[in-house]
């Protein structure tokens, strides 16, 4: 850790929380429907793209253009010369890392799992913009339909499910599909049968966080005296 960051706990009354990165606005985002909906058509031609939007006011270069839509590409344009190959593929991984506006990844996995009509107006929003990569829309559809089985307890269901992810080619469903099948019969009693050990759990869950409360054992300052004086 750093010094600083150190002396700000230090001197901290309450815990210090991070603040939200904020994305700066860019030039083009008042034209951005309009590119969004020619891409949606099957224009992926920066230059075309660039010309269409200073015929309607932008006053930029063509750059922002194309790094707005190697963001949206999932491989290089098909006319990208051989040579030049590597250096798209690296120029796209470096448009990728600039995106600042999205959730963290865990929270974009939790948006994944939980039931759509639980989602807020800016959960849909950001769920939507993810599902445009058909890889993450594969994970998505695989997700809801096993949140389905569980909740719904729909066993018979369970051995299709298993067979598409382990043929959707998807290292992280396959790896969760064997998973699985290692408890097999585990998990095919979880689904076929009432019983749940959930209530359990949460009452271990709220004992524990009244244990805590009782005892100051989560207060900021006494956690920053057992850091300053361990012993």
């Amino acid at each position: 850790m750093n010094r600083k960051t150190a002396r700000i706990y230090f001197h901290a009354d309450v815990f210090p929380e991070r603040k939200k990165n904020k994305r700066n606005k860019s030039a083009i985002d008042p034209y951005f429907a309009h590119l969004q909906k020619r891409f949606n058509e099957g224009c992926e031609n920066a230059m075309q793209l660039w010309r269409e939007i200073r015929a309607q006011g932008f006053t930029g270069t063509y750059r922002p253009v194309t790094r707005w839509l190697w963001l949206r590409r999932e491989a290089p344009a098909f006319n990208t010369p051989k040579h030049r190959l590597d250096e798209v593929s690296e120029q796209m991984k470096a448009a990728l890392q600039e995106i600042n506006d999205l959730p963290s990844s865990r929270q974009l996995s939790w948006l994944l799992v939980r039931k759509l009509g639980k989602l807020n107006d800016t959960d849909r929003t950001t769920l939507k913009a993810i599902l445009s990569n058909n890889v993450v829309r594969r994970v998505h559809d695989l997700a809801q339909q096993f949140g389905q089985m569980v909740r719904e307890h729909e066993h018979a269901l369970f051995d299709d499910w298993l067979s598409a992810c382990e043929s959707s080619q998807l290292r992280e469903m396959t790896s969760f599909a064997k998973g699985l099948r290692s408890d097999y019969a585990a998990v095919k009693a979880a689904l076929s049968t009432k019983w749940s050990n959930g209530p359990t759990e949460g009452h271990i869950n709220r004992l524990k966080m009244l244990k805590r409360l009782m005892f100051g054992r989560a207060k900021f300052d006494l956690l920053r005296i057992r850091v300053l004086h361990p012993t």
